[in-house]
């Protein structure tokens, strides 16, 4: 059972996210409703992942935005609406969501880097990439 499971009045939640005039509101929304699922942020993916890079550029053009930061949050259930509904919030004002299992920062220069787990998916993927994982960027 996930820790953010949706809550009763989820239906006004998403609907006071929809209408929050700035995204320090939604913040603080969030940090309300779910006061441990925000655990930081780093400025860009490592210059090692050129196409995570693309694809965050390209989502945020669709989005009408620019690239801000890569949010990480908390481990949660995609079944859980309400966790969704910020996260489709931040995505569409230029940040890049992401699970703390799934990106970390480099130990040396604070870009972000996949997990072992997703840097195995992005090789499998044909995804360009270094070819040994590691905890820092192959410049650092």
């Amino acid at each position: 059972m996930s820790k953010y499971k949706d809550p009763p009045n989820v239906l006004e939640i998403a609907k006071q996210i929809r209408e929050m005039p700035t995204l320090e509101d939604v913040k603080k929304l969030m940090d309300k409703t779910f006061p441990d699922l925000f655990i930081g942020s780093i400025k860009s993916y490592s210059q090692d992942y050129p196409t995570l890079n693309n694809n965050w550029k390209k989502i945020a053009k669709l989005a009408g935005s620019q690239p801000l930061e890569i949010l990480i949050f908390d481990e949660h259930s995609e079944n859980d609406t309400l966790v969704k509904c910020f996260a489709e919030c931040l995505t569409s004002a230029g940040f890049m969501v992401r699970k703390k299992s799934q990106f970390f920062p480099c130990e040396k220069c604070g870009r972000a880097l996949p997990s072992p787990q997703i840097w195995e998916l992005l090789k499998l993927n044909n995804t360009p990439c270094p070819e040994k994982w590691s905890k820092t960027c192959s410049k650092c």
